[in-house]
């Protein structure tokens, strides 16, 4: 749904008030006139254009401003991982919200996982042992 500022809403009341009807009022604003008839619905309940309803579902735990302190820590390396951040700053929350709301910043979180250096040489031993022993069974 498109957000309808409060001056198309008051707009709307007004002409409403002057009797227009209302495919004349969506021709004047240039807004559906469908949307004519959903804004003075609303109207009517709240007689408020800066009126916004309360917001459905539960509320989130962090704000812009904690997920930008997170960003700061991490940058400033007051901690070296999320968990280090959750534990100083934000102890209510979990590791995996805050690393989820990291991601507006563009920093991604996950644990890098660590692979053993096979050198080329070593390699190539390998590959060699597993020619070799490829038609083995499992008695053997």
């Amino acid at each position: 749904m498109v957000y309808t500022s409060p001056t198309k809403v008051a707009h709307v009341v007004n002409f409403k008030k002057l009797s227009m009807g209302n495919d004349e009022i969506a021709q004047k604003i240039g807004i559906h006139r469908t949307t004519v008839t959903r804004i003075l619905k609303w109207f009517e309940k709240s007689h408020d254009p800066y009126y916004v309803a309360p917001k459905t579902g539960r509320p989130c735990k962090l704000d812009a401003r904690d997920v930008c302190i997170a960003a700061h820590m991490l940058a400033k390396t007051e901690a070296a991982n999320v968990t280090e951040i959750v534990k100083k700053a934000f102890p209510q929350v979990s590791c995996y919200t805050l690393a989820h709301n990291l991601n507006v910043y563009g920093l991604v979180c996950h644990v890098r996982r660590s692979w053993p250096y096979i050198s080329l040489a070593n390699q190539e031993k390998q590959r060699l042992w597993a020619l070799a022993h490829a038609s083995w069974t499992v008695e053997d």
